[in-house]
């Protein structure tokens, strides 16, 4: 971490938040199609 700034830059911030927010919309996806499957065999 460096001591120039104090702040977090706003730029980094919404990166790191899209990036979670994808990833957890992808896992979501992939979980409802694997669970939609699983329905279908059984």
């Amino acid at each position: 971490m460096g001591h120039g700034s104090s702040f977090p830059q706003p730029c980094e911030d919404s990166r790191v938040v899209k990036t979670k927010f994808g990833y957890v919309m992808r896992i979501r996806e992939v979980f409802r199609k694997v669970s939609a499957k699983n329905f279908e065999v059984i």
